[in-house]
């Protein structure tokens, strides 16, 4: 059985008492006792009801301590600069190598993504939006391009200064904007027009008649065993669990097709 959190365990007892003292101030009604018997039960019984919803309404038990390592902007979005002031943070090297991706191909994603509904909030202006995306955006592709936990929701807690559930809804979100708005642009089947301008192109390229594409395979490591009844099937000849992935791509390096497997 799933163990029973600390701050349901007093939810439950609260809600206890609460019916009990329900039952008690019933009693005293029933019996036609004084009033002021009466109106001090009603007072505990309305005391106990506050502390029952405050117990219900709030997520945690007691108040959060802040974990705030860095103040002022984002940590993720100093990154964005080569030099703020007199701080110097990070080079084109530097971001290259952390985030996977070049600073001119990260600000194209950004505005191909800026404009989904995850990061459109009415009450605060255009910048200020671009700037979310940026700051979910740079989670996004640490956490892709780190091996391990290094990305995990903990780590990130205790590098940066958000909660660690907050990393999970950055990802969550930047998923959502990828496939709502980039691939239906980027990944499809080509149609028969396209296929013959592939085909075409190929062999004036590269001389292979009748070709539509390329066809690759790799594999991913996993950092810990599938919590699966196949999991055997993801132990790759590398001797690590991997998960296989075959992709097509035409010439011009967009991918048209992948198939991931254990």
């Amino acid at each position: 059985m799933p163990r029973t959190s600390e701050r349901q365990r007093k939810i439950n007892e609260c809600a206890a008492s609460l019916n009990r003292m329900r039952k008690y101030y019933i009693l005293l009604v029933a019996s036609k006792c004084s009033k002021k018997i009466i109106n001090n039960a009603f007072k505990v019984y309305s005391i106990q009801y506050i502390n029952y919803t405050k117990l219900v309404n709030n997520r945690y038990l007691k108040p959060r301590k802040k974990n705030r390592i860095y103040k002022g902007r984002s940590v993720f979005l100093r990154h964005l600069h080569e030099k703020v002031g007199r701080k110097k943070y990070m080079n084109d090297r530097e971001f290259l190598r952390t985030y996977r991706m070049s600073r001119k191909n990260f600000n194209k994603l950004v505005q191909e993504l800026k404009t989904h509904h995850n990061f459109c909030n009415p009450k605060k202006t255009p910048e200020e939006n671009e700037v979310k995306t940026q700051e979910h955006l740079l989670h996004f592709l640490n956490f892709i391009g780190t091996f391990g936990d290094g990305s995990s929701n903990d780590n990130s807690r205790y590098k940066y200064e958000k909660g660690s559930g907050t990393y999970e809804n950055y990802r969550n979100r930047i998923m959502q904007a990828i496939i709502d708005n980039m691939m239906d642009k980027y990944y499809n089947w080509p149609d028969d027009t396209e296929r013959k301008e592939i085909s075409n192109e190929i062999y004036q390229k590269y001389g292979f008649p009748n070709c539509l594409g390329f066809i690759d395979g790799t594999l991913f490591p996993l950092f810990f065993k599938p919590r699966r009844n196949d999991f055997g099937d993801y132990n790759g000849r590398k001797f690590l669990y991997t998960l296989s992935v075959l992709f097509i791509c035409d010439h011009n390096l967009y991918f048209r097709y992948f198939n991931a497997s254990g």
